[in-house]
């Protein structure tokens, strides 16, 4: 495969270096690249299928919600990124907010035409459809939003799009497919920076409860009740400030950068937390996430299903 990645495309308008800062890995069955600038911090993972079987995994084999990293080694994949939206808290903990079946198992199903990564007899492919279309069998699918590019442009009416969602720079999670077949990945970063004084009492007592003993040894306490004041700010100013660099991508950009990638075909999948890459062991990108998600620790979030890579 092409070990190469230049989106010199003349579409392409997202702020990206193409210098990296950490060692390419290179193989013969896959290339990623950490791209950063002083505003974005971008990763990009080029696979080749050929060497890959690719599966829809359900967190729990099928219940509630797990870390990326735990999906992916309970199901020995090498690499692994998160995938559909989902509902969290109560009793939906964790399903599926879109279309999700696995090997014919319907987890939920929108009887609606919609982007659609689709896995049948080994091969993916993402198109627009109602996966009623579909014999159903061994077949796998999985629903994001909005599809990105189609036949190689980009979906017109993303321009026109107004809410939040869209316009916004949020952490994105991207999948595409190229001509040659090769699969893309794009994981961009959003960190934020936090006001100390708009840090909550709960998310005090969650940091105390997580953490408290840690700390408490880091500062040569017995008793977590016995840090200080100043030791209480820096510990503060450490979980909950970032000193990461991540401005995330509007969904444009992320159709810009894709299309500037060389994909056919790209729809986004769930981000902001969630949004996760793993490869080889280790979560490669910051996964502190947007100001709305999660209680602002630097945890990976637990995600409802994931798409995997095992090699063949």
């Amino acid at each position: 495969m092409d070990n190469e990645i230049s989106p010199d495309d003349k579409d392409f308008k997202v702020s990206i270096d193409p210098s990296m800062e950490d060692p390419q890995m290179n193989a013969s069955n896959y290339t990623y690249e950490k791209r950063k600038t002083d505003k974005q911090t971008i990763h990009i993972l080029i696979i080749n299928p050929k060497d890959y079987k690719v599966e829809i995994v359900k967190a729990n084999d099928g219940h509630g919600r797990e870390p990326v990293s735990v999906i992916a080694q309970r199901s020995n994949a090498e690499l692994a990124i998160n995938a559909g939206f989902f509902e969290i808290g109560a009793n939906k903990d964790g399903m599926p907010s879109g279309t999700l079946i696995i090997d014919g198992h319907q987890y939920n199903i929108k009887d609606q035409r919609q982007p659609l990564v689709v896995i049948k007899s080994g091969i993916l492919s993402i198109v627009q459809a109602n996966p009623k279309e579909y014999a159903l069998g061994n077949i796998s699918m999985i629903s994001g939003i909005p599809l990105l590019i189609s036949d190689s442009k980009i979906v017109q009416d993303l321009e026109e799009k107004k809410s939040e969602f869209y316009t916004a720079p949020h952490a994105r999670t991207a999948l595409g497919i190229k001509s040659d077949g090769n699969l893309v990945v794009v994981v961009a970063e959003h960190n934020y920076q936090r006001d100390l004084q708009t840090i909550t009492m709960g998310e005090l007592q969650s940091l105390v409860k997580e953490k408290g003993k840690i700390f408490a040894q880091k500062y040569n306490h017995k008793n977590p009740g016995d840090i200080t004041l100043n030791e209480l700010k820096e510990i503060l100013k450490e979980e909950f400030i970032s000193p990461h660099v991540g401005q995330g991508l509007t969904i444009l950009e992320l159709a810009q950068l894709m299309k500037g990638l060389g994909c056919q075909h790209a729809l986004n999948l769930d981000g902001g937390g969630s949004s996760t890459l793993w490869i080889k062991g280790d979560v490669v990108n910051q996964t502190i996430g947007d100001t709305d998600e999660g209680n602002g620790l630097q945890a990976a979030r637990a995600v409802s299903d994931a798409i995997i890579f095992k090699r063949r």
